[in-house]
C-alpha cells in the first residue's frame, strides 16, 4: 500500500512538471565539476559543460523547440546566449542554490527576456553533478516597471522645471532656462538642446540659449540673424500651431531649403523642435538635436519637449513682463492626461505590486487574491527575501485611486525592497519609508502591516501602521478566531512615525489572514450601508471550519461577502492567507 501511495505521488509530481506553464528543467554537467575551483572558473565551467538532462514542454517552447526531446542532450551554451556570467557567479557563491533570482537573457536577434529562477543542486563528494530549476518569464513586468520608472522620472523633471520657473525672479531667468535645457538634453540623450528667438522685426532667428553634451561645440556665435524667409510654410505652420517639427535625417530634406541649410550650418543630422509662443504668437523655437546620425525620438521625449517648451515660453514672458506663471498646474495636468493610457498598463500588470507567486517553504504556504475596483488602485502585496531565514511581506492600501496612487504604489514598492534588502527590522523598514516619502507624497497615506516570517521556526514579527485586525486560527480546533490588533498611525500622516513590533509563535495547522478594508466596505444591494468589519469577522469565523485549501477559502470569503449578497465593490480588495504546516 505504501508503495502504491508513493507511485501516485510520483505520478502527480511528474504530471505537474509536464503540464506546468513555467519551464522546469534539469541540467547536468558532462563531467562532474570540482567545487574548489575559483568562482569565475566554476561559472564558466557550468556554462560550457552543462547539458539538458530533462525538461518539460514549457522549457522547450521557451527556446523555440517543438517538444522536450528536441532539447534533451543539448549543451546550454548552444541554447542560451549568455553574455553576462553574473547569474552563474551568484549561483556558485550562494552554495549552488537560487531563490527567485532575476537574470537577463539577450537572444541573437537582440530581443531581451527577463526571468525569475529557482534552482536546487545535487552535489556528491565535493563535486557538482546536476541542478533542478524552475523559471518564470517576467519580461512584461520588468518592462512595466521600467515604463513606470521612466514616467516617474519624467514627472519629476517637469516638476523641477516648473518649480524653477515659478520661483525664479526675472533677473535669474537665464539660469532657469539653462537648467531646463540641461534636464531636457540629458533626458532625451541629445547632443545639444537650444532655444532660438525671433528678432523684433520677425525676419530672422538667433540662438540665445544652449546646452551641450560633453565634447560638442557651441553654435551660438555662428547661429545669429538667420533669415526665416526661406522656411517652408508647412514648417512654420507646425511651429505656430503647437506642433513638433520632427526631422529624423537632414539629408532627406530638399537641397537649398532653409531648414536643411540651418541644420548643415550647425552640424545637425537629426532634430526635434517645437515653437515657443506668447499668447499664440510665435516668439522662437526650442529643440534637441543629434549631430552625426539620424535618430528616432521616443514618444516620451516629444512629450517632455512639448511641456517643457510651454513652461519655458511662460518663463521668458514672465521675465519680460514680470508676470507669474499661472498655468503651471494646468500644464502638469495636461501632462498627466497624455500619459494616462500608458499608466493603464500598470493596472494590467498590477501583479508586480500584488504578489501571487511566493517562494516555496516547507513550513509555510501563501495564497493571495486581488479584485480591482475598476480604476488604477493602491492595494499592494509585496515580498522580499533578503535572507534565507525569513521573508518580508508588506500588505497595504495606498489612499485614493488613479494615477497618483499608482505612482505612489510604484515608489513604495521600490522603497520597500531597498530597505528590506538592508536587512532592517520590520519597524525600521516602515519608519524609513515614512521618513523618505512623507515630505513628498502630499495627500496620500499608507495603511499597512509589515510581516516578517521565519519559516523554519514559524515565528512571525508584525509591525502595524493603521492596518485592520489580522485573523489567526487553527484549522483543527473549533475555538473562535483570534484577532491580532495593534493600532498605530498609517504611514505619511505624521512626520515622526514610531511603530511597535509584535511577535507571535505559530503552530502547525495555524492560519493567518490579511485583508484590505475594501472587503468589508462593500455596499449592500439596497444601498442602506456597508457590510462592516464586525459582520465580516463573524462571517470569516463561520468559514474557518470548512475543509478547504487556501485558494478555496479566499474564494468563499469573496463569495459570501460580495457575490452571494449582491453587494457592490467600492474599493480594491486584496486578500492574503498564510498557512503553517
Amino acid at each position: 500500500m505504501e508503495s502504491n501511495g508513493q507511485n501516485v505521488r510520483t505520478d502527480r509530481l511528474e504530471s505537474f512538471i509536464k503540464f506546468s506553464s513555467d519551464p522546469i528543467w534539469c541540467y547536468e554537467v558532462d563531467i562532474p565539476m570540482p567545487m574548489n575551483l575559483p568562482v569565475l572558473e566554476q561559472a564558466k565551467y557550468l556554462y560550457e559543460h552543462s547539458i539538458v538532462k530533462e525538461c518539460n514542454l514549457a522549457t522547450a517552447r521557451a527556446y523555440r523547440y517543438m517538444k522536450p526531446d528536441d532539447m534533451i542532450g543539448k549543451y546550454i551554451k548552444d541554447l542560451i546566449p549568455l553574455q553576462d556570467f553574473s547569474i552563474l557567479i551568484r549561483f556558485v557563491e550562494s552554495g549552488y542554490e537560487l531563490s527567485n533570482e532575476e537574470y537577463l537573457e539577450i537572444l541573437p536577434d537582440n530581443r531581451k527576456r527577463n526571468f525569475s529562477v529557482n534552482v536546487h543542486s545535487d552535489l556528491e563528494e565535493g563535486k557538482f553533478i546536476r541542478c533542478w530549476g524552475q523559471q518564470k518569464e517576467i519580461t512584461r513586468i520588468k518592462a512595466t516597471e521600467e515604463k513606470l520608472n521612466d514616467l516617474l522620472r519624467l514627472s519629476e523633471i517637469l516638476n523641477e522645471i516648473s518649480r524653477v520657473f515659478v520661483f525664479s525672479k526675472a533677473e535669474f531667468i537665464t539660469d532657469a532656462v539653462q537648467f531646463a535645457l540641461e534636464k531636457v538634453g540629458e533626458y532625451t540623450l541629445a547632443d545639444r538642446a537650444f532655444i532660438m528667438e525671433l528678432s523684433q522685426d520677425r525676419q530672422s532667428m538667433s540662438f540665445t540659449h544652449e546646452w551641450l553634451s560633453e565634447g560638442v561645440e557651441s553654435v551660438v556665435a555662428v547661429g545669429q540673424d538667420m533669415p526665416i524667409s526661406s522656411m517652408t510654410p508647412e514648417s512654420l505652420s507646425i511651429l505656430m500651431d503647437d506642433g513638433i517639427l520632427y526631422i529624423a535625417d537632414s539629408q532627406g530634406l530638399p537641397e537649398g531649403s532653409w531648414t536643411r541649410e540651418m541644420m548643415e550650418k550647425t552640424g545637425v543630422r537629426s532634430s526635434l523642435s517645437i515653437g515657443l509662443r506668447d499668447e499664440g504668437n510665435l516668439m522662437g523655437l526650442m529643440g534637441v538635436v543629434k549631430l552625426h546620425k539620424k535618430h528616432e525620438w521616443a514618444k516620451e521625449s516629444r512629450s517632455l519637449l512639448s511641456l517643457a517648451a510651454d513652461l519655458m515660453s511662460q518663463g521668458i514672458v514672465k521675465a519680460r513682463s514680470e508676470l507669474v506663471l499661472h498655468a503651471k498646474e494646468r500644464k502638469l495636468q495636461s501632462f498627466y492626461s497624455e500619459i494616462t493610457e500608458d499608466l493603464m498598463l500598470a493596472r494590467l500588470t498590477q501583479e508586480s505590486w500584488i504578489a501571487k507567486d511566493f517562494p516555496y517553504y516547507k513550513n509555510v504556504k501563501f495564497f493571495s487574491n486581488f479584485f480591482p475596483y475598476g480604476e488604477i488602485g493602491g492595494d499592494i502585496i509585496l515580498y522580499d527575501s533578503p535572507s534565507s531565514d525569513y521573508i518580508d511581506i508588506l500588505f497595504g492600501d495606498i489612499s485614493g485611486h488613479g494615477i497618483s496612487s499608482a505612482l505612489v504604489s510604484g515608489v513604495v514598492s521600490m522603497g520597500f525592497k531597498k530597505y528590506s534588502d538592508y536587512k532592517l527590522s520590520p519597524k525600521e523598514i516602515l519608519k524609513a519609508l515614512n521618513t523618505e516619502l512623507e515630505p513628498v507624497m502630499g495627500k496620500h497615506h499608507i495603511s499597512c502591516c509589515l510581516v516578517r516570517i521565519y519559516h523554519e521556526t514559524r515565528e512571525v514579527v508584525f509591525c502595524f501602521a493603521g492596518h485592520p485586525p489580522l485573523l489567526i486560527w487553527n484549522t483543527g480546533k473549533k475555538e473562535k478566531i483570534e484577532t491580532l490588533i495593534h493600532e498605530n498611525y498609517p504611514l505619511l500622516l505624521v512626520e515622526e512615525w514610531e511603530g511597535t513590533e509584535v511577535r507571535y509563535q505559530f503552530q502547525p495547522n495555524d492560519r493567518l489572514f490579511l485583508y484590505s478594508d475594501g472587503i468589508y466596505e462593500v455596499e449592500n444591494k439596497d444601498k442602506d450601508g456597508v457590510l462592516g468589519l464586525e459582520k465580516f469577522l463573524t462571517m470569516v469565523d463561520e468559514l474557518k471550519d470548512f475543509d478547504t485549501d487556501g485558494e478555496d477559502f479566499l474564494t468563499s470569503v469573496v463569495t459570501n461577502a460580495v457575490i452571494r449578497e449582491d453587494r457592490t465593490i467600492r474599493d480594491d480588495i486584496a486578500l492574503l492567507l498564510i498557512e503553517f504546516s
